[in-house]
């Protein structure tokens, strides 16, 4: 996540905000061991003025799913830690990559 936002000039660590964790959820499927590789699989769920979704599937090998997490994410002033709104260009690429549920 972090690559694809410097990618799109969107450096948060020169941001006037922060995000912060407000939910965080995670099942276990399977385990993982020391050497397997796995693939994370990121989706933008609910997007609204000052918080997301990400969604996170991990699989290991033979498309196996060994973990699914859920996070709440929110956008806080980093001098007062208040609420803030999402910046616009964030919100906006945020949308580009949520996925259309049909």
């Amino acid at each position: 996540m972090m690559e694809l936002l410097r990618s799109r000039d969107i450096p948060l660590e020169r941001a006037e905000h922060s995000l912060a964790v407000v939910v965080a959820h995670a099942d276990y499927l399977a385990p993982i061991r020391f050497g397997d590789m796995v693939t994370v699989t990121l989706e933008v769920g609910q997007i609204r003025r000052s918080w997301f979704e990400l969604n996170a599937t991990l699989t290991a090998a033979g498309d196996r799913p060994c973990a699914r997490m859920a996070l709440k994410l929110a956008a806080v002033s980093r001098t007062t830690g208040e609420s803030v709104g999402l910046p616009s260009k964030f919100s906006s690429l945020l949308a580009n990559q949520q996925v259309r549920e049909s």
